[in-house]
């Protein structure tokens, strides 16, 4: 018997402020405007997927 997964789980933790970045302040700028844009797509994507829902 073949096994379906509905749905799947993913977490991930994002640890800020390593010594990396603090020895180099322009790619932490450059992360902010990222992290914007990732917060963005992903609202869009949830937005997407509970329109799909809603239509069955």
């Amino acid at each position: 018997m073949p096994v379906q997964i509905n749905e799947m789980v993913i977490r991930a933790n994002i640890i800020e402020g390593t010594s990396r970045d603090k020895n180099n302040q322009a790619p932490a700028a450059a992360g902010e405007v990222n992290k914007e844009e990732l917060v963005k797509e992903c609202a869009a994507l949830v937005l997407e997927i509970l329109q799909t829902k809603n239509q069955r």
